[in-house]
């Protein structure tokens, strides 16, 4: 399943310790795609090293860059349908780009998209997606 991560559930899910830190596994273990542009990667790089210091920054990018799931996408085109912070627009485009099936976030921003009629963003929450994930994979 490819899926978009906003770097807020990145950063609560990099450390092991975390409750959060199921959705790294999940990728990790190739049962999720976590699809990404170099805007994405130099976003996740800075908010990292902002909580968390340079060089933790670095290995959790190398980390994240070498897990065979990672799908990288080229964007081509932009969307600009995120005009409260357009900065955010980066997450939605490589998800329409992607085909992804969610945009996971906590940023309640990224609600206005769920009032586009076209294209059709699936924004959820990390608590969302984790109920749906696995009961969805119970069978």
């Amino acid at each position: 399943m490819r899926i978009v991560i906003d770097t807020n559930i990145i950063l609560v899910s990099l450390s092991p310790k975390s409750e959060s830190h199921w959705i790294i596994k999940e990728l990790i273990n190739g049962k999720l795609n976590l699809c990404l542009t170099d805007e994405i990667i130099y976003e996740y790089q800075e908010i990292i090293e902002r909580f968390m210091g340079h060089e933790f920054a670095l290995d959790s990018i190398s980390f994240l860059l070498s897990i065979p799931s990672i799908i990288y996408i080229r964007l081509y085109y932009s969307w600009l349908l995120l005009s409260q912070d357009p900065d955010d627009n980066k997450f939605s485009d490589c998800y329409i780009a992607s085909s992804a099936k969610y945009l996971i976030t906590q940023d309640a921003g990224f609600n206005s998209l769920k009032e586009v009629k076209f294209p059709i963003i699936n924004v959820i929450s990390l608590t969302e997606f984790k109920e749906i994930y696995f009961n969805s994979n119970k069978a």
